[in-house]
């Protein structure tokens, strides 16, 4: 912890601090019906100030679930395109960062976006007072945020605006990742046909005394070439050739390892991640558990006769050669299983009505290259919305580009959006 807020005391212009929240959110009742207090909450929180005077404030919900901003995020407040034009606000959501965690697996049921968006709305107010008003973006997972935070509490909302993600079935979102997957290591490969035979050869020489681990999960072998699919869409075509091409031909193995660890460590932390579970169930799986939603998977995979070859690198092969360095806790399955946790969807009904209500214009990014949230994803919501007559404050564009574009780009995505709120 030290060392990270040493490193915010030392990037220029911004302030951090905490805010206190409830865990039960809106409900002001002590304990629920299982017996859990409604404690108290510290939200941790990072405003990035803007060179420009009486610059507007936005607040940014980042990626995940379960992700903190401290822990993944920090150095974008360095980064020359994060918003240099805005006054900023960062967060580590509820059980994340150096914000408050869950003292049981029972209190996750209140760490979804519904009660992200509540702590949220106490830091508008200590930032900006009560009736202060900011501009709301979200990127992936923070994209479903930004819509949940418009369905509570849109009345001091500028402009909403969600890059890298659609509210769709999670069997739309799923197949979808898949294909697209596919479809961009493909479309690499024949470009960069010697980083082909490379990762070829990689795979030839790992064995199983070649692994990366953590405290609790370990990958080996050919599994570890298998992470390499993660970066397909978040990364670009030329940060993974210079990857791969800076491998060393006569040190593969050992090179790769090195390379790729604290990624690898990355993926390896989210799979044993409870919060990103069951925030992922309540939030994006329609309240459906894995093994439920890879049946209806394979089934649609079936219908729709795509070809997967997935013999170099896989996503699925990764996760299914994840396995244990000590003994799982099962707690969590059975609370799934006995269905202890809720879905809570979008009410785009609801939705709808408060944007026009407010006169709020909620701005939907698609791009086209991106294999975390793929276009289809995207047009399904935007099947929904036209359905329930709700376009006018409700728009969606497709753009070029990866998972990344909201900070590659911005300027370029989002500028004639925001220049109406700078003086």
């Amino acid at each position: 912890m030290n060392e990270t807020i040493n490193k915010l005391k030392n990037i220029d212009k911004t302030e951090y601090g905490w805010c206190k929240s409830k865990l039960f959110g809106e409900s002001n009742l002590t304990l629920d019906k299982e017996g859990i207090e409604n404690k108290k909450l510290d939200i941790f929180y990072m405003i990035r100030k803007s060179n420009i005077p009486n610059a507007p404030f936005m607040v940014f919900f980042n990626g995940g679930p379960g992700v903190g901003f401290t822990n993944t995020f920090l150095n974008h407040l360095e980064n020359k395109n994060f918003f240099p034009n805005l006054n900023v606000v960062c967060i580590d959501q509820r059980g994340t960062g150096f914000s408050s965690k869950a003292s049981t697996l029972e209190e996750l049921k209140y760490y979804s976006a519904r009660y992200i968006s509540y702590d949220v709305e106490q830091i508008r107010k200590k930032v900006l007072g009560k009736n202060g008003k900011w501009i709301v973006f979200g990127e992936s997972y923070g994209g479903h945020i930004v819509r949940k935070y418009m369905e509570l509490y849109p009345s001091y909302v500028l402009t909403a605006i969600s890059h890298g993600y659609g509210e769709c079935s999670p069997i739309t979102m799923k197949v979808n990742i898949k294909i697209q997957t596919h479809k961009l290591i493909n479309s690499y490969f024949k470009k960069y046909p010697k980083d082909l035979v490379k990762i070829k050869k990689l795979k030839s020489k790992l064995n199983k005394s070649h692994s990366i681990s953590t405290d609790k999960k370990k990958v080996s072998g050919t599994y570890l070439l298998d992470a390499l699919a993660y970066i397909f869409g978040p990364y670009s075509e030329e940060q993974i050739h210079n990857l791969i091409n800076n491998l060393d031909n006569d040190n593969l193995v050992n090179d790769y390892i090195k390379s790729s660890e604290d990624f690898i460590k990355i993926l390896l932390n989210a799979s044993d991640s409870k919060l990103n579970s069951v925030v992922s169930y309540i939030d994006l799986l329609e309240g459906l558990s894995d093994d439920k939603l890879n049946k209806m998977v394979k089934k649609k995979q079936k219908k729709m006769n795509y070809n997967f070859d997935e013999s170099l690198i896989s996503k699925d092969r990764f996760n299914k050669g994840i396995k244990n360095v000590k003994d799982n806790d099962n707690n969590l399955d059975k609370l799934i299983n006995n269905d202890y946790f809720k879905a809570d969807l979008i009410d785009f009904k609801k939705l709808i009505k408060n944007l026009e209500k407010n006169k709020v214009t909620l701005y939907i990014f698609a791009s086209k290259d991106d294999s975390m949230t793929p276009i289809e994803a995207i047009k399904e919501e935007k099947k929904t919305i036209e359905k329930l007559n709700g376009s006018k404050f409700y728009n969606f564009h497709f753009v070029n580009g990866g998972h990344g574009e909201w900070l590659h780009n911005n300027d370029k995505l989002f500028s004639d959006i925001i220049k109406s709120y700078l003086n």
